[in-house]
């Protein structure tokens, strides 16, 4: 996935496990000598005085973590201890297949409750720590309008089985998200102090209730009780 997004020419900041191998140090690669006989070598192998790979878990003790803060949250700056340094892709290099890599970003995230999280980046060389800190922390808010379009606009709701059918689905339901965002920014833009009931959930039964046809329960002339298919 990530030499994908890097032939795209997009930058990335991916998670990865603790078991990934990197080198701390820029590797030497060399093609042994041929001996004059068999098959000429043709894969490189690191140098006998060169630095070999360590697993990032194994890093975690070897490297300061400074604390960072990336967004205000109600209660204050949400922060947390992070380390930001380069280091060299080690992927198959027993056979040589990450010789002449370019070097990434390692950035490791000590988590409140002791969790250890890793995550690899090929930002450009001068990208700060806060920096990076902040977009790998920006996919809380994506990751939470997934949800709210799944739990209250139904994204999830959709039952056909044509590609097309699912985007145009898909489409609207991002329309109306982004909607009843911009109706919650207005009310907010409106009111001269944060309003805590304008959630989208509540942005979204409000408009429910104003937009809902105000049909007459007794009819005018009989007397009677009149049945509604959307009252019911």
């Amino acid at each position: 996935m990530r030499q994908g997004l890097a032939e795209r020419g997009l930058f990335y900041l991916v998670g990865v496990s603790g078991e990934t191998v990197v080198f701390t140090q820029q590797p030497r690669w060399e093609v042994p000598p041929w001996k004059g006989k068999g098959r000429k070598p043709s894969r490189p192998q690191l140098t006998a005085g060169s630095p070999r790979p360590v697993a990032v878990q194994d890093l975690v003790g070897q490297v300061r973590l400074r604390t960072k803060s990336w967004r205000e949250g109600t209660k204050g700056k949400l922060r947390g201890r992070f380390a930001w340094l380069r280091v060299w892709p080690a992927g198959g290099w027993q056979t040589g297949a990450c010789a002449g890599a370019e070097p990434l970003w390692l950035l490791i995230e000590e988590q409140a409750g002791g969790t250890i999280k890793f995550a690899l980046s090929n930002l450009p060389p001068q990208t700060t720590c806060v920096r990076a800190v902040r977009w790998w922390k920006s996919r809380w808010p994506v990751e939470q309008g997934y949800q709210q379009m799944k739990e209250e606009l139904g994204l999830d709701h959709f039952e056909g089985r044509s590609w097309r059918g699912f985007h145009h689905h898909a489409c609207l339901v991002m329309l109306a998200f982004g909607f009843l965002l911009l109706e919650r920014w207005r009310a907010q833009q409106a009111a001269e102090q944060p309003l805590p009931w304008a959630t989208l959930p509540a942005i979204r039964r409000g408009l429910q209730q104003l937009l809902q046809p105000q049909f007459p329960l007794e009819c005018p002339h009989c007397h009677k009780m009149v049945q509604h298919p959307l009252l019911n």
